[in-house]
């Protein structure tokens, strides 16, 4: 049985850890999982469709990453937009780890 997890916040930075095709109730759907720099989990449900809105929840994905999920795994994205039919993410090169610490020197 799936664990349901939150969906993802607005503002943030994720990995994408796990894609999977599923099929529910109302048709066929693709689950992301994401993390981000705290560990914490998040989950959507990418509806699959033969045309999509570049605002849906897999319109933005598909418009970041491209068509194929197998390719998502690994990759970092930021959530720019997450209300419904405005949906806007982008693909972050450098992942969450970019910060850098500075070290006193006695």
């Amino acid at each position: 049985m799936y664990e349901k997890k939150p969906e993802p916040e607005q503002n943030k930075e994720y990995r994408i850890i796990n894609v999977e095709q599923q099929k529910g109730q109302f048709g066929e759907y693709i689950r992301v999982t994401l993390e981000d720099s705290e560990k914490k989990q998040y989950s959507s449900a990418l509806w699959v469709k033969d045309t999509v809105s570049s605002t849906s929840k897999a319109g933005a994905f598909a418009l970041a990453l491209g068509t194929n999920p197998e390719t998502w795994i690994n990759k970092y994205i930021k959530v720019i937009s997450w209300t419904p039919k405005n949906r806007v993410i982008i693909e972050i090169p450098k992942g969450i780890d970019t910060k850098t610490e500075t070290k006193k020197v006695k």
